[in-house]
């Protein structure tokens, strides 16, 4: 986490365009793969069969699979969330990008 902290802050990597809904793809994916080795092997990672014994903040999003629903749509909700500051340098640098083509230069004689 800290080595991808560091190289979004410092400015060398960035989420690029429909990153925010790749990711989500890609933890579905995970999710239902994780969910059918927890059928298969009686586990419960990622909390697909149960939730963990004691108080958590899954408690309060209702029994299972309710709560399972309800990630999914904090998932939907936050993703884009956290890809806004991202869209708006995506959205302006293509601005100033399209900008710039637009601009023609004399033609030397």
């Amino acid at each position: 986490m800290a080595a991808v902290l560091y190289l979004v802050w410092s400015g060398q990597l960035r989420p690029r365009a429909g990153s925010a809904a790749r990711s989500l793809l890609v933890l579905n994916i995970m999710a239902v793969l994780v969910g059918a080795f927890d059928f298969a092997f009686k586990t419960n990672y990622m909390f697909l069969r149960d939730k963990p014994s004691g108080k958590t903040l899954l408690n309060s999003f209702g029994p299972w699979p309710w709560y399972i629903a309800v990630c999914e749509g904090l998932g939907l909700v936050l993703f884009p969330l956290l890809y806004l500051p991202f869209w708006r340098k995506w959205v302006t640098g293509r601005a100033e990008e399209t900008a710039e083509r637009e601009v023609e230069v004399p033609a030397s004689r």
